[in-house]
């Protein structure tokens, strides 16, 4: 039996912008199925059960952080972030939101489908259960099998992505790790060169814990 192939949901108001990536996907025979408003995209999204959401910020009716979080409710399904030119700020507020991921716009088709499959594959991914059961450092307590992370006492919801970038840090405490190390081990190699990218998502972990900026360098 054909394994079936991924649907992916995406929601733009821009009808070029949908018409472009709609034919993109589909020429890499994807499931698509689209929405132009965030009431029709939350709609879309309960109906068709998408493997993946490709999701615009400016929307009609509620905007794409809304519809983010209203997703996020029922469904670890990831979400990519298709963010204007607001800098780190706009960035953050999307992985606040519960986003895997953000592209910048204006993107290529290359660039887009890249991260589609990167996204997908980190999806399926099995990440290891480290061998000790916990971590606690000060405020910070993480239960790597139940996935699931408090400070002081609080639980802190954290999109997949988040917790195996926290996994990997607190794992090598005291450990100087590379920018490309981090990229390549928790979004691979189409994310390797893009340094800004792994700075957007520690800082959005030091917002939620608020503990110092963990060192990274070449």
């Amino acid at each position: 039996m054909p394994k079936r192939k991924p649907c992916i949901l995406v929601v733009d108001d821009d009808e070029q912008v949908l018409s472009l990536v709609q034919d993109a996907l589909k020429i890499e025979g994807y499931q698509v199925v689209t929405a132009s408003s965030g009431e029709t995209a939350v709609a879309v999204f309960e109906q068709q059960l998408p493997d993946l959401v490709l999701l615009d910020i400016i929307l009609p009716g509620i905007d794409g952080y809304a519809v983010c979080q209203s997703i996020r409710n029922s469904s670890q399904v990831p979400v990519i972030m298709l963010t204007g030119k607001g800098g780190d700020k706009e960035n953050v507020r999307g992985l606040d939101a519960g986003a895997d991921d953000y592209i910048t716009k204006p993107f290529s088709v290359n660039l887009l489908l890249a991260r589609v499959r990167a996204v997908l594959r980190r999806n399926h991914a099995s990440f290891p259960i480290p061998s000790c059961d916990t971590f606690n450092s000060g405020n910070l307590g993480i239960d790597f099998a139940k996935r699931q992370v408090t400070v002081a006492g609080k639980e802190i919801k954290l999109t997949p992505t988040e917790f195996h970038l926290l996994q990997e840090l607190t794992l090598n405490v005291g450990k100087v790790l590379t920018h490309s190390h981090l990229l390549n081990k928790i979004w691979g190699p189409e994310y390797k060169e893009d340094r800004q990218y792994l700075h957007v998502f520690v800082g959005c972990l030091r917002t939620k814990f608020n503990f110092e900026d963990p060192a990274t360098t070449e």
